[in-house]
């Protein structure tokens, strides 16, 4: 493996970025999906998307050296790829293997905050808008002080004026209420995977943690079920994912884990670790007595997980529509005062 600090290990880590990561495990899954052989996927057809990639030297290399990949993905992925692709090349069902580890890297990458997305725009409007409206209503007011006269006494002689002082007083209002709701999400960002136990339980009914704690969960199911597919158990694949995964889910699977000790052996009740719902818990439990439960995992992931996004997802664009509003209305109060103001001076001098 080249040293980070070296220049092959520089151009690496700037080329070799977890989209490109995940399209390359998607192409040469889809590939091997066409019935090409390795050395035809490495040899033919990797060079003409990824040939001119410093990362490319290093799978042509790895497999001229080994027959596999193994090598390549254990020194650029994380352990959950590695074992999915290096247990798929010994037990020769290396289509299956590339797809999964595809899926696995693909659904490990999804950071929730992305259905936050649609509030930055209106959020950055809302604050130029309030900084543009502090900075021109400052010069206003410095400019009538000069008259001893306050703005609120132009605002009861001109209109224009009065709904500009308005809005100004609302848009203050609301930069404090922002200020505060960045403190709090920054807070909550840097606690979301470290708080667990009774005080995540009352945290999870807050949106933010509610948002992030079941698509974590979904990833976890999802990457369950797909190693679970390769053929091992329940408790060896909880194992096995007990190190890798982020200190909130380890606490899960530590839960989990103790109740495989206990003597619990329905999948329901293994994993009722306090996110899931008694009815998708007893889906699974069905599941796992009629040996469909890798394939029932990934369904009850997927149902959960969109429908979480989605539910969120329509909130935050309507919040994400009341934030623009006020951004507008801030900023055609900002024109507005700049337009009407030059003549109410002139009149007050007069």
């Amino acid at each position: 493996m080249y040293s980070r600090f070296s220049l092959q290990g520089l151009r690496n880590l700037i080329e070799f970025t977890p989209s490109v990561k995940r399209d390359l495990l998607f192409y040469m899954a889809e590939m091997l999906s066409y019935k090409m052989s390795m050395r035809e996927i490495v040899d033919e057809m990797l060079p003409l998307n990824y040939g001119k990639f410093a990362f490319y030297r290093d799978i042509k290399k790895t497999f001229d050296e080994t027959g596999g990949l193994a090598l390549f993905f254990k020194r650029y992925y994380n352990s959950g790829v590695h074992f999915l692709v290096s247990s798929s090349e010994e037990h020769g069902t290396i289509i299956k293997g590339y797809q999964a580890a595809a899926d696995y890297y693909a659904n490990e990458n999804y950071q929730p905050y992305k259905v936050y997305a649609p509030l930055i725009y209106p959020i950055a409007m809302l604050i130029l808008g309030g900084v543009l409206s502090e900075i021109v209503f400052s010069k206003v007011s410095m400019e009538f002080g000069k008259l001893h006269i306050t703005l609120d006494q132009v605002a009861q002689v001109f209109f224009l004026i009065k709904i500009s002082v308005v809005v100004h007083h609302i848009v203050s209002l609301w930069l404090i209420l922002l200020i505060v709701l960045v403190i709090f999400s920054t807070t909550i960002f840097f606690t979301r995977k470290l708080v667990i136990g009774s005080p995540r339980r009352v945290l999870d009914k807050l949106p933010f943690f509610k948002t992030y704690s079941r698509i974590e969960y979904c990833k976890f199911l999802k990457t369950l079920s797909l190693i679970m597919g390769k053929g091992y158990t329940l408790q060896a694949v909880l194992q096995l994912l007990l190190d890798q995964s982020s200190y909130y889910i380890s606490w899960h699977i530590k839960m989990a884990l103790r109740k495989i000790e206990e003597g619990k052996y329905s999948v329901g009740d293994i994993l009722d670790t306090g996110i899931l719902e008694k009815k998708y818990l007893k889906v699974l439990t069905i599941a796992g007595r009629n040996n469909v439960l890798d394939e029932k995992m990934v369904g009850i992931s997927d149902f959960i997980f969109k429908k979480t996004t989605e539910s969120y997802s329509q909130k935050i664009k309507f919040s994400a529509g009341i934030l623009l509003l006020c951004a507008l209305a801030t900023l055609l109060a900002v024109f507005i005062t700049s337009y009407a103001i030059p003549s109410s001076i002139s009149l007050f001098k007069h």
